[in-house]
C-alpha cells in the first residue's frame, strides 16, 4: 500500500488527538510517496500527547515500517507537548526526498533502523533530533540487541542532513554509518552548541551529543509507567564499530561530545570542523582514524578512546586539557595505548598533548604538540613509556616532558620561546633540518625526524642561538623502550575487515527499501 502526497496540506484539528497521516492497522511496509516538485505539510495539534489516545508525532507509523520517497518536500511538524515530527515502529527508509521536520520532542523517530539515501533534510527538535530507540523488555533481549549491528542503527548514504536538537543530534543505539560524498554536508548543533570556554565544570555539566552510537538501554517501569531505574547495554561493546563515516563533510556544534561511541569509532575519511563542550572525538573502546581532515576548534579533550590509533588524515585539535588521550576510567585490566603511524597531527592544549594510560608509540606520520603552559602537565605523557620510532616529533611545553626514548635520533633543549618565535634547526653544514613558528611560550622541546643523524647541531630561536647534540635511546630516567601497541599495529579489530562486521557496504537487509523485524 502507499499513498501520493501532490501539494496536500493536513492538519489535525486541536480536538483530535491523532497524527495528521497515521497508518495504524497493518504491520506490512508502507511507501509514502511525495510528488516531484510539490510540497506537502502535516501537522498535529497541541492536544496530540503521547498520554492521550493519540500517536503523538505528525506523520506516524504505528505497527508497521515506512518507506518516504519521491523528489518533493514534506514538511511535517509535532506540535503537540510529546509530539515527536515522524514516527515509525519498525524501520524508516527516506529516499531523494526533501523532508522539513520541527517538532517539541523528537524530531525522527524509529523503533529499529533509518536509512537515508540522497535525501535532505532539515530537523528542528527540542529532544533528539534523528534517532532509533530500540525499547528491550528484558536482561535477554538488551543483550541480544546490543550484539546485533544491525539492530537500531542508522545508516546515511550521499545525503545532506541539518539538526538543531535540544538534546542529541543523531543518534544510534548500535550502529551509526555515514557514507558521504564531500559535496554533502551533514551539520548538527546540540543544546546551543559548545560554550564560550570550555572548562572542565563546564563539561562536567554537558548535554547534548551531536553523532551518537550508545548502546542498549533497558528501562524498568512502574505502574503508572514511570521510570525507575535504567541499565546500559553497550553498542557492540568492544569486538566492532558503533560509529563509522567514511567520507562527507560535517560542522558539529556540540554542547557534550561531538562524536560518541559506546563501542568503537572508525573515520576513514571526510572533512570536519568541531567544536564541543566535553571531547571532540570519543569512544569507550577504541578511536581509530585513517584518514580524513579533522578540525576541533574547540574541546575539553581533543580526541579519546581507551586505545588510539591514528594511521593517515590531518588532524588540528585544540584543547583545554588533554588533546589525545588513551584512557577510560571505566575499563580495568585494558591494554590502554596511543599508536600513531601516520597522518599530520597538530595539537594545541593546556593539559598533556598525546597522553595515554599505556604505551605511547610514535612510528609515522608528522607530528607537532604545543602542549602545557604548566608545570604539572607533559607535551608527551605515558604510564607505560613513550617510544618515537619513526616520524617526525616536534613537542614543546612549559618544563622538561616526562622520559622519551627513540630508535633513531631526537634533539631535547631547554628555551625560552615566546608566543611567535620561529625555531631553527640546522646541521652542521648549515642545511635546514626543521623549522616551525611556536604559538605559545614553552621552556623545553624536543625534535626527532630521520633527517638527524648523530652528531651536533645549531637550534635557533628569535634572536638566540645555541649548540645541541642529537642522542639516541632514551631521555630522562624512564625504563624500557616499550614496542608497538599490542594488537593495534595499523590493523582493525579482529574480525573487522576494514568495515563494520556484517554490514557489507551499507546496513544488512535493508536492500534500499528496508523490511521490518521482530
Amino acid at each position: 500500500m502507499y499513498i501520493i502526497l501532490d501539494n496536500a496540506t493536513i492538519n489535525t484539528l486541536e480536538t483530535q488527538t491523532c497524527a495528521a497521516l497515521v497508518f495504524k492497522e497493518t504491520t506490512e511496509t508502507r511507501i509514502l510517496t511525495i510528488a516531484d516538485g510539490t510540497v506537502n505539510e502535516l501537522s498535529d495539534s497541541v492536544g496530540d500527547t503521547e498520554a492521550a489516545d493519540g500517536d503523538g508525532a505528525g506523520l506516524a507509523a504505528k505497527k508497521c515500517s515506512l518507506t518516504i520517497n519521491g523528489q518533493g518536500t514534506l514538511k511535517v511538524y509535532g506540535v503537540g507537548d510529546d509530539a515527536s515530527g515522524i514516527k515509525a515502529k519498525y524501520d524508516l527508509t527516506v529516499i531523494d526526498a526533501t523532508v522539513i521536520v520541527a517538532a517539541t520532542k523528537n524530531g525522527i523517530k524509529a523503533g529499529e533502523t533509518i536509512s537515508i539515501h540522497d535525501a535532505t533534510i532539515t530537523v528542528t527538535a527540542g529532544n533528539d533530533g534523528i534517532k532509533t530507540d530500540v525499547e528491550p523488555e528484558t536482561d535477554e533481549e538488551a543483550l541480544a540487541y546490543a550484539a546485533d549491528k544491525t539492530a537500531g542503527y542508522i545508516y546515511i548514504k550521499n545525503s545532506t542532513i541539518t539538526v538543531t536538537a535540544g538534546d542529541d543530534g543523531i543518534a544510534a543505539n548500535t550502529c551509526l554509518y555515514i557514507d558521504n560524498d564531500a559535496d554533502r554536508v551533514i551539520t548538527v548543533t546540540t543544546n546551543g552548541g559548545a560554550p564560550t570556554t570550555v572548562t572542565e565544570r563546564s563539561s562536567d555539566s554537558a548535554d547534548g551529543k551531536a553523532l551518537k552510537a550508545a548502546g542498549i538501554t533497558l528501562e524498568t517501569k512502574d505502574d503508572d509507567g514511570n521510570v525507575t531505574s535504567e541499565t546500559d547495554y553497550p553498542a557492540t561493546f568492544d569486538e566492532n564499530y558503533a560509529i563509522v563515516i567514511t567520507g562527507g563533510t560535517f560542522v558539529l556544534n556540540s554542547n557534550d561530545d561531538a562524536i560518541h561511541s559506546a563501542g568503537n569509532v572508525l573515520i576513514s575519511g571526510g572533512t570536519f570542523t568541531i567544536a564541543s563542550g566535553d571531547d571532540g572525538i570519543k569512544a569507550e573502546y577504541l578511536t581509530q582514524i585513517t584518514g580524513g581532515d579533522i578540525t576541533v576548534t574547540k574541546s575539553y579533550e581533543g580526541v579519546e578512546g581507551a586505545r588510539v590509533e591514528i594511521t593517515g588524515g590531518t588532524l588540528n585539535v585544540t584543547a583545554t586539557d588533554d588533546g589525545i588521550n588513551a584512557a577510560n576510567s571505566d575499563l580495568t585490566n585494558y591494554n590502554f595505548d596511543l599508536y600513531i603511524a601516520g597522518g599530520t597531527i597538530t595539537v594545541n592544549c593546556s593539559g598533556d598533548g598525546l597522553d595515554s594510560n599505556g604505551k605511547l608509540v610514535i612510528a609515522g606520520g608528522t607530528v607537532y604538540v604545543f602542549g602545557p603552559q604548566n608545570a604539572g602537565n607533559s607535551a608527551l605523557d605515558s604510564d607505560g613509556g613513550t617510544t618515537i620510532q619513526g616520524g617526525t616529533v616536534i613537542a614543546t611545553c612549559a618544563s622538561a616532558m616526562d622520559a622519551v626514548g627513540t630508535t633513531g635520533y631526537m634533539v631535547v633543549a631547554n628555551v625560552n620561546l615566546s608566543a611567535g618565535t620561529t625555531v631553527t634547526l640546522k646541521s652542521s653544514d648549515g642545511t635546514e633540518i626543521v623549522s616551525f613558528t611556536a604559538p605559545k611560550t614553552a621552556g623545553n622541546l624536543i625534535i626527532s625526524t630521520p633527517a638527524l643523524t648523530s652528531g651536533t647541531y645549531t637550534l635557533t630561536y628569535g634572536s638566540n642561538s645555541t649548540t645541541v647534540t642529537a642522542v639516541t635511546g632514551r631521555s630522562g630516567g624512564m625504563g624500557g623502550m616499550g614496542g608497538q601497541p599490542g594488537g593495534m599495529g595499523g590493523q582493525q579489530p579482529g574480525g573487522m575487515g576494514g568495515q563494520p562486521g556484517g554490514m557489507g557496504g551499507q546496513p544488512g537487509g535493508m536492500g534500499g527499501m528496508g523490511g521490518q523485524r521482530r
